[in-house]
C-alpha cells in the first residue's frame, strides 16, 4: 500500500525540484506569465509589475529600467525574462552571473501570441499555446471589424508617447496597430519606425482630430493646448503588449466614437 504513496511523493518532489524560479523584468511579461498559470513560478518582479494585484507580494528587484543585480542574484533565479531594452546591459550582467536570460520581443501585435507560446515552452505550461491561439483569433476578428470602417470616416489620431520632446508612435509600434484596429488612422503611420521624435510644428501640420497622451499632465505646453488632446485614463491598457491589450483596443474604440471628425474637438 505504501508504494503508490511513495511514487506520488517522489513524483511531486521531482516536479518541485525541476520547477523554474523566474524573475520577470517587464510588466507585460509578468501579466502574461500569470495569465498562463505561472504565478507560482515567479520569484521576482520589478516595481512596475503591479498587475495582477496579487503579484505585489512577490519580491521586487528594483526599477523597470534599472533592476538591481544584487537583488536578482539573491533570489537565485533559474530564468530571467525581459522585453528588449538596449542600453540596460541586462544580458551581459546576467551572463556574468551565469543566470539564464531570455528576451521576448514586444514591438508588434503579432509578438503577443508569440511571447505567450515562448513563455509556455520555457515554463512548461500548456496554457501558453492555448492562450496564443485565442489571442490570434481575437486579433483576426478585430482586423475583420476594422476593415469595415470606411476610410473617410476614420478619426485621425496622433499618439504622444512623450511630450518634451514630442515623441509619436510610428508604423512599427503596436500602438499604431491598435489605433487601426480601433477604426482610427494613425497620422504618424507613414513614419517607418516604432517611435519618432518630432517637432510641435510637425504635429500641428498634421491637423489631427485627436491627440492621445499616455499620461495626464497637469500643465500642457502652449503648443499642445491648441490641439484636441485627450489623456488616456488607463495608459497601461494601450502601452503594454500584454493580456489587457484587447481592453485597450476597446477603450480606444470608445474614445474614437466620442471624437468629432474634422473640427478638432473632443466630447
Amino acid at each position: 500500500m505504501k508504494t503508490p504513496f511513495l511514487l506520488l511523493f517522489f513524483s511531486l518532489l521531482l516536479t518541485s525540484a525541476a520547477a523554474e524560479r523566474v524573475i520577470s523584468l517587464s510588466p507585460n511579461l509578468t501579466e502574461a506569465i500569470c495569465l498562463i498559470g505561472g504565478k507560482s513560478l515567479l520569484a521576482g518582479r520589478t516595481d512596475s509589475c503591479t498587475t495582477p494585484s496579487s503579484v505585489t507580494g512577490i519580491p521586487s528587484v528594483g526599477k523597470f529600467l534599472s533592476p538591481s543585480p544584487e537583488r536578482i542574484a539573491a533570489l537565485a533565479p533559474t530564468l530571467v525574462v525581459s522585453t528588449p531594452h538596449p542600453g540596460r546591459g541586462t544580458a551581459q550582467l546576467l551572463a556574468s552571473l551565469k543566470i539564464r536570460f531570455v528576451e521576448l520581443p514586444d514591438r508588434t501585435l503579432e509578438d503577443y501570441p508569440a511571447l505567450l507560446r515562448r513563455l509556455g515552452r520555457l515554463l512548461n505550461l500548456p496554457a501558453g499555446e492555448r492562450e496564443a491561439l485565442l489571442a490570434e483569433k481575437r486579433l483576426a476578428a478585430l482586423r475583420r471589424d476594422a476593415a469595415t470602417v470606411p476610410e473617410n470616416e476614420k478619426i485621425s489620431v496622433l499618439f504622444l508617447a512623450g511630450i518634451d520632446p514630442a515623441v509619436v508612435a510610428g508604423r512599427r509600434s503596436f500602438i499604431h496597430q491598435m489605433i487601426e484596429l480601433a477604426g482610427g488612422r494613425n497620422l504618424a503611420g507613414n513614419l517607418n519606425r516604432a517611435y519618432v521624435t518630432v517637432s510641435p510644428e510637425w504635429i500641428a501640420e498634421q491637423q489631427p482630430d485627436l491627440v492621445l497622451i499616455a499620461r495626464n499632465a497637469s500643465v500642457l505646453p502652449e503648443w499642445l493646448r491648441a490641439l484636441p488632446v485627450r489623456p488616456l485614463p488607463d495608459p497601461d491598457l494601450v502601452c503594454r503588449l500584454g493580456p489587457r491589450l484587447f481592453s485597450g483596443v476597446e477603450r480606444l474604440k470608445n474614445i474614437l466614437k466620442n471624437t468629432s471628425k474634422g473640427n478638432g474637438s473632443c466630447h
